[in-house]
């Protein structure tokens, strides 16, 4: 727009400036008319006042009828500036005439200059007026492209923190299950398995890794990670002392090892094998933390979560019924011992009585 702008200015100011020289050649072809007219005239008037000298002169001759003979030579004097005369008056008239042919030429261009002007200046008005119009829409356009990126902006804002907020209950709820985990296995009388987790680093789906694969790269919360480096501060420090035995205390649910049905190992919200580095998790946590797919992976933990919960949840109930059904099993003993002490004595009076 400006550089249409621009090159519309620059034609006009050329039109301006050849209207401008067109006018100061008509100007000085008008002044040279007038002076070859002024000329003209003078011209006219010496040849009238020649003429009529010479009449004078011929009428004194007339009259005296005695020429004298230094009249001869003025005479052809006169007769040459009159011929001279007649012919310059010619030649002034025919510049006349060609100064006349091009002053109205002239004029005719500068009517002609002045109409092009004029339309171009119209042309320029309309065509200013609609860029006008235009960088008005344009800028009304980015106005509202402005808010509606501001309006967005927020939006986004205000979903991230929803997210935010949903990764961190998610968390909570993780830690939750697995505390809740550890106290069933604990009220069950068992070892705590460990839930770990592996998924691949940029897919929703957990992976199939090998059994002997020790390099786990696990997707976790900054959360997560640190009580991840915590875990395996702990877990290296009983590694390295003798005289703590692993079976004296419980395993937690972050400790123990299990696979999943896929055969590959799975991370509860507050563990992850012990091969994993914790410097890469807390490194790569801050920056899922923002990505809404970390939710889907918080899901993914939980449910295996819950799954192992309800094994745990099932077994207790068993352990719960196994008394129950001890004593229903001796009573039923009881009884079918009673039956058959019932059906013996039947026999042996049966024995009798055909006796």
């Amino acid at each position: 727009v400006e550089s249409e702008k621009a090159s519309l200015l620059n034609s006009l100011q050329e039109s301006q400036a050849l209207l401008r020289h067109t006018q100061g050649a008509l100007t000085e072809q008008h002044d040279k008319a007038i002076r070859l007219g002024e000329r003209f005239r003078k011209l006219r008037r010496q040849n009238s006042s020649k003429e009529n000298k010479e009449e004078e002169e011929d009428e004194e001759e007339e009259a005296t009828g005695i020429p004298s003979s230094q009249e001869g030579p003025s005479l052809e004097l006169l007769q040459c500036k009159y011929r001279v005369a007649v012919t310059e008056v010619v030649g002034l008239k025919a510049e006349l005439k060609e100064v006349k042919d091009r002053y109205n030429e002239c004029v005719e261009a500068r009517v002609r200059a002045e109409e092009q002007g004029k339309a171009q200046m119209q042309g320029l008005e309309t065509q200013v007026s609609q860029l006008e119009r235009r960088c008005r829409d344009s800028r009304e356009k980015v106005v509202n492209l402005e808010r509606e990126l501001r309006a967005a902006n927020n939006t986004a804002l205000e979903t991230q923190g929803i997210l935010g907020n949903a990764q961190d209950e998610l968390a909570t709820f993780s830690e939750e299950l697995a505390q809740l985990y550890h106290h069933v296995c604990l009220c069950n009388n068992e070892t705590p398995n460990r839930v770990t987790l592996d998924y691949y680093r940029q897919g929703r789906t957990p992976t199939r890794m090998p059994k002997g694969q020790d390099d786990h790269r696990v997707l976790l919360t900054p959360r997560l990670a640190r009580r991840l480096a915590a875990i395996n501060a702990a877990t290296s420090a009983e590694s390295r002392s003798p005289s703590d035995s692993p079976s004296k205390e419980p395993l937690t649910a972050e400790q123990s090892p299990v696979r999943t049905p896929l055969g590959s190992p799975v991370v509860s919200a507050s563990s992850s094998s012990s091969s994993s580095s914790p410097a890469p998790e807390s490194a790569t946590g801050s920056d899922l933390r923002r990505e809404p797919t970390n939710i889907h992976h918080l899901n993914a933990i939980i449910r295996d979560q819950i799954k192992h919960l309800q094994k745990a949840v099932d077994r207790s109930l068993q352990l719960e019924l196994a008394p129950l059904m001890d004593k229903d099993k001796e009573a039923c003993m009881e009884e079918i011992l009673k039956l058959k002490e019932q059906i013996a004595t039947l026999r042996l009076v049966l024995k009798v009585n055909k006796q």
